[in-house]
């Protein structure tokens, strides 16, 4: 059996590329048809725990990994609002440095322009209700960064944040039960609903196919939680196919559909790789209660360090704690007593995205520069724990001793000799994958989108920047969205 449907436009992909093209073409007035992987969860469903949360929200029940010996888990939801729906609703205007790059080294200023850019992020952070974390939600593990930062004078602020009336239940990584965060199946996808966009979620996209006989057309077929198992679907565009399915999935749907015209759809994957660090306070600081990233130290932001509160469930925090059996459970005794901060890092590091069959393959490494940035982080930020009155700070590399409790200590992080498996990485903000450029030589899309050459299938989302940021990429990957869907209007 095959669903057929047409309209103006097809987008593949409901995050926050997704729904911000949707925002933008719904608004101009064209009829929309958004197709996604994932599925719609009420928020009735939301939230729950941990475990369900992740197998009903998380790709592959949180198990998507990069290939090779060294496997670093790439954090991406798979439903309808993509990953804003597990995300902390952070939101970052590019930094100019990294515009600037983008403008001097790929000649992005045309494609981009800085006040359209800026008319978006104004558009979104108006619409989205973007502001900083208030000051009864940020909570005993921000203000154990905050006071950290404020003892050593490093440039700190509470985090700009997607919400309105933030409860503070540290539970984001499940999904806004309440729908107090903005996450796109709360903001843009019922917008565009209401202004007449259909949704059709649990299909998986199998090929796009460009302006010609047959296209532009995108081609799915439904998972089984459809409830439709097999059946396919077929949507013509009549005048685009928008792919907005991230960077991993989105060139992976392009080589599928034969259109990787240059040999750069898939190389120039990049993102934040990211470890974290646990400090032990004498006072109660308890991280499940509080807005799950309420607070960020920038002072290194643009050496590509970035330090986070992060606020956690009990349970995901057991899980997290150093030692086993007697120790770790004298560890968990203490849990009301421990923070935790994520220290994300813009690497020097490039992965590929590959298509084989079905599969989708990452393979990605972290290089030795990266490394070094990482210990730095590490150490910086058991140095604010220490500066905030903790007892120890655990850094958790391998090989290294298991806590840090002075100057002598931080400083034997900062230099230490050991390689990329010595970190339990975690891979979020991926980008690249599709890298923009006027040269078929070195880029896989053009100013428009565009795979080189081919006319109909545009791509719109994070992988389309030739660069990693080094901020949280939500809030510029859905102006870059915003600015390619107003040229096809």
């Amino acid at each position: 059996m095959t669903v057929a449907d047409d309209a103006d436009f097809v987008i593949v992909g409901t995050g926050a590329a997704g729904a911000a093209a949707a925002r933008v073409l719904t608004g101009a007035g064209a009829s929309v048809v958004m197709i996604e992987e994932g599925s719609e969860v009420p928020a009735g469903r939301l939230g729950g725990g941990t475990v369900d949360s992740l197998g009903r929200l998380m790709r592959d029940g949180g198990g998507q990994v990069t290939s090779g010996a060294l496997k670093i888990p790439l954090l991406q939801a798979a439903c309808v609002g993509g990953s804003t729906v597990v995300n902390s609703g952070i939101m970052w205007r590019i930094p100019p440095w990294i515009y600037d790059r983008w403008v001097e080294e790929f000649g992005l200023g045309e494609a981009l322009p800085a006040r359209e850019l800026d008319a978006c992020f104004e558009l979104l952070e108006r619409e989205l209700l973007v502001r900083p974390t208030a000051q009864d939600r940020i909570g005993g593990n921000g203000a154990a960064l905050r006071d950290g930062a404020a003892r050593l004078a490093w440039e700190a602020k509470p985090t700009d944040r997607s919400e309105q009336d933030c409860e503070g239940s540290a539970r984001c990584l499940e999904g806004c039960s309440n729908g107090r965060r903005q996450s796109m199946n709360f903001s843009y996808i019922p917008r565009a609903r209401a202004a007449g966009a259909r949704l059709y979620a649990d299909c998986r996209v199998t090929r796009v196919l460009p302006a010609g006989r047959d296209g532009p057309a995108a081609e799915g077929v439904f998972t089984a939680r459809s409830g439709n198992a097999g059946a396919r679907l077929r949507v013509r565009a009549r005048k685009a196919v928008v792919v907005a399915a991230s960077a991993v999935h989105s060139p992976a749907i392009l080589q599928r559909s034969g259109l990787d015209t240059t040999g750069h759809v898939g190389p120039n994957f990049q993102g934040h790789p990211g470890v974290a660090v646990l400090g032990l306070f004498d006072r109660p600081v308890r991280l499940w209660e509080g807005a799950t990233q309420s607070y960020e130290i920038t002072e290194f932001r643009r050496r590509g360090i970035k330090i986070e509160s992060l606020n956690l469930p009990p349970e995901v925090l057991a899980a997290r704690l150093p030692g086993s059996g007697a120790r770790l459970a004298a560890r968990v005794a203490e849990m009301e007593r421990v923070a935790a901060a994520a220290i994300p890092i813009r690497a020097v590091a490039r992965g590929t995205v590959r298509a084989y069959g079905p599969f989708t393959f990452v393979r990605y490494a972290p290089e030795p520069a990266d490394v070094a940035l990482a210990l730095d982080g590490l150490a910086s930020t058991c140095e604010a724990y220490l500066a905030a009155g903790a007892r120890a700070a655990f850094p958790g590399v391998y090989g290294l001793p298991e806590q840090v409790t002075d100057r002598a200590g931080i400083e034997a992080l900062r230099s230490a000799r050991v390689g990329p498996q010595a970190f339990n990485w975690v891979m979020t903000h991926m980008m690249g994958s599709c890298r923009m450029g006027a040269d078929p030589q070195t880029s896989a899309v053009d100013f428009r989108g565009r795979p080189h050459g081919v006319r109909g299938v545009h791509v719109v989302d994070s992988s389309v920047f030739p660069t990693n940021l080094g901020v949280n990429p939500q809030l510029t990957l859905m102006a870059v969205a915003m600015v390619l869907s107003q040229r096809l209007v």
